[in-house]
C-alpha cells in the first residue's frame, strides 16, 4: 500500500468518524424533544379530562379555609363569601371553559361577584368574552409581581394594571393597542374565583401571602403532572429506628462529604405545616434484598412541635422520616428502637417542569374553540406576556412573506424568544402560530425593510421571521396586516382540545 494510498484511507475514516460523531448531540437533543412531547401529549389528555369533568364551585360544600386562612368576614379571615352564597345552580361541566370565574353562572363574567358588588373596579360584565385565557397557574404566581405592566387579571402587558376594567393593552414601546386588535385578554383562575385572586393580589392583605401560596399548590396540581419527581440525593445511608416520647421515626444519616448540607433542599423545613395537597419531597428507602422501596412524605411528624426534618451532626445530615410499613421494616432489621441498616435511600422533590393553560375564543354565539399550551419550565415573567407589534413585509405580489419587530436595546430590552419552530400567541385573534424561519436575528433598524411605528431609528435593533407554511394565519386587522404577539418560553407544544363545535351547557 502507497503512502497516497494510507492518506486516502485516513481521510475516508476521518470523514466517516466525523460523521458518526454528529449525530450523538442530535440524538441526545431528539430524544430530549420525544420526551418532552410523550409528556405534552400525556398532559393534553389530562387537560381534556379536567375540563370535561369540571363543575362550579357552587356544586361542592364550601370549603372552610384557604391555605389554613378561615372563610369569613371577621379580623384575619378571607372574604369571599360568593363561593357559600351563590345566586346560580351551577354548571355541572365543562365548567372550566364555561363558568371560568368561578362564580356559578355561564351568563356572567369577569372579577365580580353575581351579586353586582364590584372587586377592584370591575363590577363584571353580562356578556361573555370573545377570546380568553384559563390560567391559574399564571394567575396565582403573577398575583405578587412588582411589575407594573403585568396584572394576573388580564393576559399581556398593560398600561394600567390596578385598574382592571379599563387597563389597554401596550406593546413593547408603550403605545396602545385599542379596539378589538389585540385588545384586552381577560385570565381566569379556575376553580378560584377572583375574590380569592383579588385577596392573594392585594398588598395590604396580611392573609393574601397564605391564599396566593395555597393557589399556587393547587394549580400545580391541576395544570401540572401530578406524581412527578426529580432525584437530589442517591446514596448509601444509615436508617436507625428511634423513638420520640411514644412517637417511633426512622434516622437517616447522609455523610456530608457525598450530599453537603440538606437545608436547601426541603423548603418545609419549618415550624409551618404545608399546605393542604402542597407536594412534598420525599425519602425512598429500598429494602436491602432489593424487592422493594417505600416511599415516604417529609412531613412534620405526629407530635412534634416542629418539623425538625434536617439536622447536621458531625460529619453527618441527619432527616427524620415516618415508620414505612411493617413487612418493610422486618425485610429491613428495623423491627426495634435502635435498630440500624445501611440502605440505599433517595431524596426527590416533586419535579414542577410542566404545565398547561387554555386560549378560549368565540367563533360564533355558541361555538367555542379551545387550544391547550403545553409548557417546560414556564418561566411565568412578565417577559413572556410582553405583546411585541409585528409589522408586515409585503411582496411584488402583495402578499405578506414576513413580519418584523424592533427593539431598544439602550432602553434595557432584549429581544423576545423568536427562532425556527418557537410558538407565539396573536393577541387580535387569540391563536397559536409557529415561526418558520427567523431571516434576521439582529440587525440596526435603519437597515430594516420597514420603518418603526413611530419613525425612530436611533439606537433600535430588528428581527425579522416568516410564520410557518403549516399554520397559515389571515389577520384580523386585514388594512394594516400588523400582528400583536406574545413569545411565551417553553411552549412544548400546543394542541386543539376538541373539535369546534357548540358549547355543552
Amino acid at each position: 500500500m502507497t503512502l497516497t494510498e494510507v492518506l486516502m484511507s485516513v481521510l475516508v475514516m476521518g470523514i466517516g468518524v466525523t460523521s458518526v460523531a454528529t449525530l450523538f448531540p442530535l440524538a441526545v437533543l431528539r430524544g430530549a424533544r420525544a420526551t418532552q412531547l410523550t409528556a405534552g401529549t400525556i398532559l393534553k389528555q389530562n387537560a381534556a379530562e379536567t375540563v370535561a369533568f369540571s363543575y362550579s364551585p357552587s356544586l361542592a360544600p364550601p370549603p372552610a379555609n384557604i391555605g389554613g386562612v378561615a372563610i369569613g368576614t371577621g379580623a384575619g379571615e378571607v372574604d369571599v363569601s360568593p363561593i357559600v352564597a351563590r345566586i346560580s345552580t351551577g354548571v355541572s361541566r365543562d365548567a372550566m371553559l364555561l363558568d371560568p370565574d368561578a362564580n356559578g353562572s355561564i351568563e356572567t363574567f369577569g372579577p365580580g361577584r353575581p351579586d353586582g358588588t364590584p372587586v377592584n373596579d370591575w363590577a363584571g360584565d353580562p356578556v361573555p368574552p370573545r377570546k380568553y385565557i384559563v390560567d391559574p397557574l399564571g394567575a396565582a404566581v403573577l398575583s405578587r409581581n412588582s411589575i407594573d405592566q403585568v396584572t394576573p387579571f388580564l393576559f399581556g402587558a398593560v398600561d394600567t394594571p390596578n385598574a382592571v376594567s379599563t387597563a389597554n393593552v401596550i406593546d413593547q414601546f408603550g403605545a396602545r393597542i385599542s379596539g378589538t386588535i389585540g385588545g384586552r385578554v381577560q385570565r381566569f383562575c379556575w376553580p378560584f374565583p377572583y375574590e380569592a385572586l383579588a385577596a392573594a393580589e392585594d398588598p395590604g392583605d396580611a392573609d393574601g401571602a397564605a391564599v396566593r401560596n395555597q393557589m399556587i399548590e393547587t394549580a400545580y396540581n391541576l395544570v401540572g403532572r401530578a406524581g412527578d419527581y426529580g432525584t437530589e440525593v442517591d446514596t448509601l445511608a444509615t436508617v436507625t429506628r428511634r423513638e420520640d416520647g411514644d412517637q417511633p421515626y426512622l434516622e437517616v444519616a447522609y455523610p456530608l462529604a457525598e450530599v453537603g448540607s440538606l437545608e436547601d433542599l426541603f423548603a418545609q423545613g419549618t415550624t409551618e405545616r404545608p399546605a393542604v395537597g402542597t407536594a412534598t419531597a420525599r425519602a425512598v428507602l429500598f429494602r436491602p434484598d432489593g424487592r422493594g422501596s417505600a416511599a415516604i412524605p417529609l412531613l412534620r411528624l405526629h407530635g412534634q412541635k416542629a418539623m425538625d426534618i434536617v439536622t447536621e451532626d458531625g460529619n453527618f445530615a441527619r432527616v427524620k422520616v415516618a415508620l414505612p410499613n411493617n413487612e418493610f421494616l422486618a425485610a429491613a432489621g428495623l423491627t426495634d428502637t435502635d435498630d440500624a441498616a445501611v440502605l440505599r435511600v433517595r431524596l426527590e422533590r416533586p419535579d414542577r417542569k410542566y404545565s398547561w393553560m387554555l386560549t378560549c375564543r368565540r367563533t360564533g354565539t355558541d361555538r367555542l374553540e379551545t387550544e391547550v399550551a403545553v409548557f417546560f419550565n414556564r418561566a411565568l415573567s412578565a417577559e413572556d406576556e410582553s405583546v411585541w407589534r409585528c409589522q408586515p413585509v409585503v411582496n411584488d405580489r402583495g402578499r405578506i412573506e414576513s413580519y418584523v419587530l424592533f427593539w431598544d436595546p439602550t432602553a434595557g430590552q432584549s429581544p423576545p424568544n423568536v427562532s425556527g419552530g418557537a410558538r407565539l400567541l396573536e393577541m387580535s385573534v387569540l391563536k397559536w402560530l409557529s415561526v418558520g424561519a427567523l431571516t434576521v436575528s439582529e440587525g440596526d433598524a435603519a437597515d430594516a425593510p420597514v420603518a418603526p411605528p413611530d419613525d425612530t431609528t436611533t439606537g433600535r435593533k430588528y428581527l425579522q421571521f416568516a410564520l410557518s407554511s403549516e399554520t397559515p394565519f389571515f389577520n384580523e386587522a386585514s388594512v394594516t396586516g400588523e400582528m400583536f404577539c406574545a413569545f411565551p418560553r417553553g411552549v412544548v407544544d400546543v394542541y386543539p382540545l376538541s373539535p369546534p363545535g357548540a358549547i355543552r351547557k
